[in-house]
């Protein structure tokens, strides 16, 4: 599976690359908030220089295998960068003022927008059992994220903090299927990075009231492990939207709080409580038949 070969027409790729690569982004996306656990300083800025690491590295990738990153790239780029930074700004922001249960939630309603609204602007053929799917993997993440403890500090503006940023990543899904049809995913990761990393650095430094927004000294190998894992798992989302319909790979998303419990779990400690286990099984058995579909379109 290539991440530098410009993007074939979508009958020609091997059936199991697209919704593959889904599977595995998720994984390793997962594993961001056990590293955040233990961070002296997990917020903007962490974030901000995560995405300037990202850069560099998918550049000098980029450059060994012969590549190059052009104007005409960096503008495909623009919006797909700037709605991935907003995203996280917002995700970031809705974290510090509503619980952690309503800003997941609200999350996982991001299936719903793009089954309903994103899925037309791309002649996208809905199915009304695709949409009964959807809600029943939406309810599934709503029961397990209530289940899993003090629900408090909820509020108004936090839960539209928390809209902004689901609406933004829903951009940021539109423009990566825009974008992928003219450039392969490394290189559009590379520029999608670099104008990300232009929007948080600013935002951190308005955040953290000063001129140079920098992580605690001791947390840049986790910076470092945060570039290489769930970076890599952003460039596989790129790469999977040249393939699978954006509502599959919305849906597919839904794993990710079951994989981010789970690897909690193994890797922290983190107790599971029975509602995030029946959660977590809604979850999963209603994605089964969704990804089911889709392999079975990709073979067509």
């Amino acid at each position: 599976m290539s991440l530098t070969r410009a993007r074939p027409a979508a009958a020609a790729s091997p059936s199991s690359n697209g919704l593959a690569a889904l599977l595995l982004a998720i994984l390793l996306l997962s594993a961001g908030p056990s590293i955040l656990r233990s961070a002296e300083s997990a917020g903007l800025a962490f974030a901000a220089w995560r995405m300037v690491l990202g850069a560099a590295a998918y550049f000098v990738v980029l450059k060994m295998r012969g590549g190059g990153l052009s104007r005409t790239a960096l503008r495909s780029g623009f919006w797909g960068g700037v709605a991935f930074g907003v995203s996280i700004a917002l995700g970031y922001s809705a974290i510090a003022n509503t619980s952690i249960a309503n800003s997941q939630i609200i999350l996982a309603l991001r299936p719903a927008v793009v089954l309903l609204v994103v899925g037309p602007l791309f002649s996208d053929k809905i199915r009304m059992t695709s949409l009964a799917w959807t809600c029943l993997a939406i309810g599934g993440v709503a029961i397990m994220v209530t289940g899993a403890g003090d629900n408090s500090g909820n509020s108004l503006f936090g839960d539209m903090l928390a809209l902004g940023g689901m609406l933004a990543g829903t951009a940021f899904l539109v423009f990566s299927r825009k974008a992928r049809d003219h450039h392969d995913a490394l290189t559009y990761s590379t520029a999608m990075t670099i104008v990300a990393g232009a929007v948080l650095l600013p935002a951190a430094a308005v955040a953290e009231s000063t001129l140079a927004p920098l992580p605690a000294a001791s947390d840049w190998p986790r910076v470092a492990l945060m570039t290489a894992l769930p970076g890599l798992g952003h460039v596989l989302i790129n790469y999977s939207v040249g393939y699978v319909k954006l509502h599959v790979v919305s849906n597919v998303n839904l794993l990710q709080p079951v994989l981010t419990a789970v690897v909690a779990w193994l890797t922290v400690d983190e107790p599971l409580v029975a509602a995030q286990i029946i959660g977590m099984a809604v979850t999963v058995a209603a994605l089964f038949p969704l990804a089911r579909e889709e392999q079975m379109r990709l073979r067509q």
